[in-house]
């Protein structure tokens, strides 16, 4: 999932370079606009969220921890981010 992906032609990117990634489908939620990365979006910096999960059950909760991570999709996403 990429948040902001039709302010950009990212996400075509990374689809033409064999990425896996579809716009955020909780679009009404406002992920974009309501991340740290937002305020770079407002200059013209393509700022954008990747990510392999959409909403879980501690999502920014207390319980939110390092835990719920999926460290192991890192790297990969990492790289597709990277090469395209």
């Amino acid at each position: 999932m990429m948040t902001g992906f039709e302010r950009s032609d990212l996400g075509a990117a990374l689809l033409a370079h064999g990425g896996h990634v579809v716009p955020d489908p909780y679009i009404e939620e406002k992920f974009f606009e309501r991340s740290d990365n937002y305020a770079l979006a407002l200059q013209g910096v393509v700022a954008r969220t990747l990510t392999s999960w959409a909403t879980v059950p501690t999502y920014h909760q207390p319980t939110d921890t390092v835990a719920n991570l999926e460290c192991q999709n890192a790297p990969r996403s990492g790289k597709a981010v990277m090469c395209a």
